[in-house]
């Protein structure tokens, strides 16, 4: 009967549209691999065209429009991924990344323009750092021992003239990186030692100048080496 033809005809389209929204993120998926953000986040803007509620899409899209540069595009789709999966500590912690940079973006332009305020900066600035600690927190309850929040925590409150504690959250990030290789090298069943951790440069240098900023200068020498 009609009914009965709506209905397949319904199920069909939704099964038309569930397979063309994988295949969109798959592709996205392959192209990201290989580098090709532009083309990959175009994918990825397809998928959550066909269904805003993809986080997962959303994420990617940030991810890769974070890689072109284009941080307001990025975090507009992190909070979207945020938005819609509040407990994945990896979409918090790539937005509070992506707030961070344009943050540090506009904190370089005002040292260009000798207009950064003594002892803070202007409030859109202030604001976008305050967003993104919020973020990195929120990424730490969820997994505290997740490195790439602690460090990039610690490089916000560095930019904000905490000084303190960001050594505090500088040094967990390595601790974190030390503890995931030795996790690594456990499940292997090899010794931590066949594992070599390996850390951004400007971790270290970043710590030895927090470090020198407090004082301390042997343990700053120490991070520089």
């Amino acid at each position: 009967n009609a009914f009965a033809l709506r209905a397949r005809a319904t199920l069909a389209a939704k099964q038309h549209r569930e397979a063309s929204l994988k295949s969109q993120y798959a592709r996205g998926v392959e192209l990201q691999a290989t580098g090709n953000a532009s083309a990959a986040a175009e994918c990825f803007r397809r998928a959550v065209e066909a269904d805003p509620k993809d986080a997962l899409s959303w994420y990617s899209l940030g991810l890769c429009s974070a890689a072109q540069a284009q941080l307001p595009v990025a975090a507009d789709a992190l909070r979207e991924s945020v938005r819609l999966v509040p407990h994945d500590a990896l979409s918090h912690a790539a937005l509070g990344s992506v707030l961070h940079g344009i943050a540090a973006a506009r904190i370089r332009g005002e040292a260009l323009a000798a207009t950064a305020a003594v002892g803070g900066h202007d409030s859109t600035t202030a604001a976008l750092l305050e967003e993104a600690k919020v973020h990195f927190t929120h990424a730490l309850k969820l997994d505290p021992s997740l490195p790439e929040a602690h460090a990039n925590l610690g490089l916000a409150l560095l930019d904000e003239g905490n000084v303190r504690t960001a050594v505090v959250e500088l040094r967990a990030a390595i601790r974190g990186a030390e503890d995931a290789v030795a996790r690594t090298a456990g499940s292997r069943g090899s010794s931590s030692d066949d594992s070599p951790v390996t850390y951004p440069p400007r971790i270290f240098y970043t710590l030895g100048c927090a470090l020198r900023l407090q004082g301390d200068r042997t343990a700053a020498s120490a991070a520089f080496a």
